[in-house]
């Protein structure tokens, strides 16, 4: 028989979820409420619930450190957070922590009913395997797979599935369980890797989630395939729409710091982390919105500020290299005049007398 135990102090949430219950999943037993999380935590020590509903915000212990320490008394339970706080950070500290799903206040009984279905038949798969959590390394190709995915390329990522797959139902043996396993850990590696790049974080969370929901229940290993398949997709669909809503901005902003300092030594590493983008999405992102890449178009504007200064000033050749980020003005030279096609010292005479010309 399924236990479930309610830790919230607002005694209304308990008497809720308790009328749910009885209603519609007689057959699973309501151990009561906690109201505090210490109180929480010694009836899971005495009664070792299979699924507790913790409130984010309580007197003392908070619903996160509470959920820190079940997850080391009690491993296997399944912990559903219950927040009125619909918020991507706080849902994402808390998956980290090993929450298996949340639900919004007020409480309602379909949601509440199809979490509870769904970890009931997680608790039945975990008799036959180990539960596992997020993984504490991720694998070099995930990591691949998620700068093509955030790079909104469908080819290379379905490809790159296709490899990862094949790998996945080898070391499984194509058990359905234990593929289905492997396919959740990719899906909380793309997520984890989302939340770090810090892009489309709402709309990979609702992929996720709806991923979970129909991965859990599969039947085959071809479901299965076909689910993941579409979740990679799902994830690669959404970075193509936010490139095309986003870009140009993310491009304005990158521009407007390139200028900002072409004195001081640029890096792709540095700019995509003042926008909150990763370096090869920003490498990927800004050669396929302006036609060049990232250090061809800095050195662009790297010259054009050297031929203002050139004609408008009359700083030395070692000042005007300086103020445009080279610290050795021999390399400056060699750069100006092979791009250029002439030197520093002919460009200032030749555009001056220009000048004096039109006068």
């Amino acid at each position: 028989m399924l236990k479930v135990l309610v830790v919230d102090d607002y005694p209304m949430e308990g008497e809720a979820i308790n009328y749910i219950l009885k209603k519609y999943r007689p057959e699973i037993k309501y151990l009561g409420q906690a109201f505090t999380g210490n109180s929480g935590l010694e009836i899971t020590r005495e009664k070792n619930p299979d699924i507790v509903f913790v409130d984010i915000k309580m007197p003392g212990m908070d619903g996160l450190s509470m959920t820190r320490k079940l997850k080391e008394i009690s491993p296997k339970t399944k912990i559903v957070i219950v927040t009125a706080y619909d918020e991507f950070e706080f849902i994402q500290t808390a998956l980290r922590l090993g929450v298996n799903d949340y639900l919004l206040k007020p409480v309602q009984s379909q949601e509440l009913l199809n979490v509870l279905d769904l970890l009931s038949a997680q608790l039945n798969e975990e008799e036959s395997i180990p539960v596992k959590p997020y993984l504490t390394v991720i694998p070099p190709k995930y990591q691949v797979l998620m700068m093509q995915i955030q790079a909104g390329d469908t080819q290379k990522s379905c490809k790159l599935l296709n490899e990862i797959w094949l790998e996945l139902i080898s070391a499984a043996k194509e058990d359905v369980i234990l593929t289905r396993t492997s396919s959740i850990d990719l899906a909380n590696s793309v997520l984890q890797l989302c939340g770090e790049n810090n892009c489309c974080k709402e709309a990979i969370t609702s992929v996720y989630y709806s991923f979970i929901k129909k991965v859990s229940t599969a039947q085959s290993v071809n479901s299965t395939e076909n689910f993941l398949k579409e979740f990679v997709e799902n994830c690669t669909n959404s970075f193509n729409q936010y490139i095309h809503e986003a870009g140009y901005r993310q491009i304005s902003r990158s521009k407007e710091l390139i200028e900002q300092r072409l004195h001081t030594n640029i890096t792709l590493e540095s700019i995509a982390k003042e926008i909150f983008i990763s370096p090869y999405y920003l490498s990927h992102l800004f050669k396929k919105k302006t036609g060049v890449t990232f250090m061809h178009y800095v050195i662009e504007r790297r010259l054009e500020k050297a031929k203002q200064l050139l004609v408008t000033t009359n700083d030395t050749i070692e000042l005007i290299a300086l103020k445009t980020g080279y610290e050795e003005s021999n390399s400056f030279r060699r750069l100006f005049k092979k791009i250029v096609g002439i030197s520093p010292s002919e460009y200032r005479t030749s555009s001056k007398k220009q000048l004096e010309e039109k006068e």
